[in-house]
């Protein structure tokens, strides 16, 4: 196989991944739950921490009612716009660490924002990208 067939394949393979990830079946019930989370958080928190902070998780608590919304009103997946809705929440940082290690104990996130988990035996913690 030429150096482009492999490469578009793999790109049909990752897209196959990310649609997979961001179907409702995997996304919904975790987004949901974050839903219920975030307003008792940032209640809890308002005091804790500075305006920009606040507003920062506000705008993520909005997208991700936007994202819970997306997956309720629509029978099938709007695979795109799920992804243009977590893009743009992920523009405003990490969700609080609170709420991250309530819906996934175990998960943490390296200094590129990506998610890490624990991994057995003497290895580091395996990084998704």
């Amino acid at each position: 196989a030429e150096y482009g067939e492999t490469n578009s394949d793999l790109q049909g393979v990752m897209e196959g991944v990310m649609k997979h990830i961001m179907s409702k079946e995997v996304l919904y019930e975790p987004m949901k739950e974050m839903k219920n989370k975030y307003p008792i958080w940032l209640e809890k928190n308002k005091a804790k921490i500075s305006s920009e902070e606040y507003q920062k998780y506000l705008k993520q608590y909005e997208f991700v009612q936007q994202i819970v919304a997306k997956y309720e009103s629509s029978s099938n997946d709007d695979f795109d716009d799920i992804v243009k809705l977590m893009q743009q929440m992920q523009e405003f940082g990490q969700p609080p660490s609170d709420i991250i290690h309530e819906l996934a104990p175990g998960v943490s996130f390296n200094e590129d924002g990506l998610p890490q988990f624990p991994v057995e035996g003497d290895q580091k913690e395996c990084s998704v990208m």
